[in-house]
């Protein structure tokens, strides 16, 4: 379809929603798969290299069209902190796989996960209060420390030393 565009943005927040669902997990970071068909027996292969090359990696999807290019979306987890990586029109497949490792190298090396907040506090700011319904994580520099707002126009925004880092509406 001509008008049909996806941008990287677009990739890394359906990952994001996806990867919260347990079974999609599971199927993405899923090697091999063994299949047993009514007429033969075989097996479905993943080949996604980071599955079996980078530490950590837990999916999600690669693939190659003439018009994309090479794509994918890489997703990593250490130590409670998950990255999504997306590349896409690429002209090979080995830079786009050396280029994922750069960005969650970075991403591992740089930034770190802490709860914000707990499901059940209670926060108030401009005279309004409010009640946190599910635990907050947010990703931030490592070296920083975070600060909690809520707006009541913008949600509930972290801020670190370095800025504004994730606002949640």
């Amino acid at each position: 379809e001509e008008d049909h565009i996806t941008t990287a943005s677009d990739m890394a927040k359906i990952t994001a929603h996806a990867m919260k669902n347990e079974k999609f997990r599971q199927i993405v970071r899923t090697r091999v798969k063994p299949w047993e068909g009514k007429e033969w027996k075989s097996k479905l292969i993943n080949h996604n290299k980071m599955l079996v090359s980078y530490q950590g990696a837990n999916g999600v999807k690669n693939g190659y069209t003439t018009q994309s290019g090479f794509t994918l979306v890489a997703s990593a987890e250490r130590e409670g902190t998950e990255f999504i990586a997306v590349l896409m029109k690429a002209d090979g497949d080995r830079q786009i796989y050396k280029d994922a490792i750069k960005l969650l190298d970075y991403g591992f090396k740089n930034y770190k996960t802490v709860p914000v907040l707990q499901a059940g506090a209670k926060i108030s700011e401009g005279g309004e209060r409010y009640r946190i319904r599910q635990n907050v994580y947010a990703s931030i520099p490592k070296e920083d420390h975070f600060r909690v707002h809520v707006n009541g126009a913008d949600g509930l925004i972290v801020e670190t030393d370095s800025g504004v880092v994730r606002e949640y509406p």
